[in-house]
């Protein structure tokens, strides 16, 4: 026996949990990386090179100076929509912003324009500045929060958002793009 660590998302997880049908579970070490093994099925984590961020540093050096909360659905609904005007190319992106009351993306490409207007659950702060974001990307992100809202905090043009579900003290940090 040896002492392994492993840094697997919660998803992982799961998934993990769901394919060994809550049966026996047996972590293999080996050069390639760690072998999880089932009666059913093998998996296999390699190990990442590279370092990753600090999200200390990078969640103090961004704080949020507006959090919204936004029902999940429709979010995820309009990201969709907004999706199918954007495209799937590399740089397709969406614009973001809000005020008080709503939450709007807007789509542009050659296939036309696209604007969608969300009423937000709550708000907190102030930052009326927009911002753009791969449609894909933040909806898969979006996808995986857990329960019925999530909470976005905003500070500024071009800075990063902060992803989360509603109530939770863990978080995404998703990169604006430019314009």
């Amino acid at each position: 026996n040896q002492a392994v660590k492993l840094i697997l998302l919660p998803l992982n997880i799961q998934h993990i949990a769901e394919l060994a049908e809550l049966g026996e579970v047996r972590l293999v070490s080996s050069a390639q990386g760690i072998f999880v093994t089932a009666p059913r099925f093998d998996y296999m984590c390699q190990s990442v090179s590279g370092s990753f961020p600090d999200c200390k540093k990078v969640a103090a050096s961004n704080s949020e100076t507006k959090c919204i909360t936004i029902n999940k659905s429709k979010l995820l609904a309009a990201i969709s929509r907004a999706s199918v005007i954007v495209g799937d190319e590399i740089g397709s992106k969406i614009k973001i912003c809000s005020d008080a009351e709503r939450l709007y993306i807007e789509a542009v490409s050659i296939a036309g324009t696209g604007i969608e207007s969300i009423a937000l659950d709550a708000v907190e702060g102030q930052d009326e500045d927009t911002n753009y974001f791969s449609a894909g990307r933040l909806y898969r992100l979006i996808y995986n929060c857990r329960g019925d809202s999530v909470t976005i905090g905003s500070n500024g043009k071009y800075k990063p958002i902060f992803v989360r579900a509603t109530g939770s003290d863990s978080f995404y940090i998703v990169a604006s793009m430019k314009g």
